[in-house]
């Protein structure tokens, strides 16, 4: 857990490098649906906390993001998308 720890906050890094790790998603309603829903399948999560404001990000920004993710991308899980219904069965 250290030596992942120190990965994510050792060395200055892009943001290219930092979403080819899984550490910062970004795109699209489908895209951020389709990355959560990758992770959701690989390791099974029932709680996901976004982290919507980071660096400098204006607060409009970070409000229209939240509103984004609130419409487009929750709604997709609570209606069972992703594998929600297996990860619920095996816990």
């Amino acid at each position: 857990v250290m030596s992942a720890k120190r990965g994510i906050s050792g060395a200055v890094r892009t943001m290219d490098e930092v979403i080819e790790q899984g550490i910062f998603l970004c795109g699209s309603p489908a895209t951020l649906r389709e990355q959560i829903e990758k992770y959701q399948k690989e390791i099974g999560f029932g709680y996901l906390l976004p982290q919507m404001q980071f660096g400098t990000l204006p607060n409009d920004l970070v409000r229209k993001s939240t509103e984004i993710f609130a419409k487009e991308i929750i709604p997709h899980f609570r209606a069972g998308g992703a594998s929600t219904d297996k990860a619920r069965a095996s816990a």
